[in-house]
């Protein structure tokens, strides 16, 4: 594996896992989003 392919992993690895979403973006995506049957708002409202 080369070195670029390293550092691009390190940094997916580093951007894995939870962060806190303020709650107007929370609002907006899961809350609208689900009111207008977006199934992505769905997905996200059910990891809560």
């Amino acid at each position: 594996m080369d070195l670029s392919k390293i550092n691009w992993l390190q940094l997916v690895k580093a951007l894995d896992g939870s962060y806190p979403v303020p709650e107007a973006v929370y609002r907006e995506v899961v809350t609208d989003g689900t009111e207008a049957e977006y199934a992505d708002a769905r997905r996200i409202q059910r990891r809560d």
